[in-house]
């Protein structure tokens, strides 16, 4: 019924369904409590608050947080895998931190995109995906 719906990863040599949703979002907020600092990880961000407001030009960008990032990755296989009704094994943090077929901010990009989804309705992913494409 979903599978139509999942991506493909390709980790060392192996493919995976993936999918972000709210089943993964709700593992996020288990982990990190809340969902605001994971994004902040996976997008490398340190943000910086005055008086309640985030300020931009104090917040400081970095490296993707790798934990986060891995444990991501691994949660949407996770989701796929099961959405698919496979018995293949998935790869764990490891797995992913010891592949070689993405960078760090690729591994990233592909959570926070993943992430992003939960938060938009069908028809605004959509749209976005559209005006990406021009």
């Amino acid at each position: 019924m979903f599978e139509k719906e999942l991506q493909k990863l390709k980790i060392n040599g192996t493919e995976y369904p993936y999918k972000f949703d709210i089943c993964v979002l709700e593992k996020v907020q288990q982990k990190y409590e809340d969902v605001l600092k994971f994004e902040y990880g996976i997008r490398g961000m340190i943000p910086v608050f005055k008086e309640g407001v985030l300020d931009k030009k104090e917040t400081r960008w970095t490296v993707p947080d790798i934990r986060m990032t891995c444990s991501g990755i691994v949660w949407m296989i996770q989701e796929g895998l099961d959405i698919a009704g496979s018995e293949e094994p998935v790869p764990d943090e490891k797995d992913i931190m010891r592949q070689e077929d993405y960078t760090i901010t690729e591994l990233a990009q592909i959570v926070f995109e993943g992430y992003q989804s939960c938060f938009l309705s069908k028809t605004s992913r959509t749209k976005k995906t559209e005006s990406s494409r021009k």
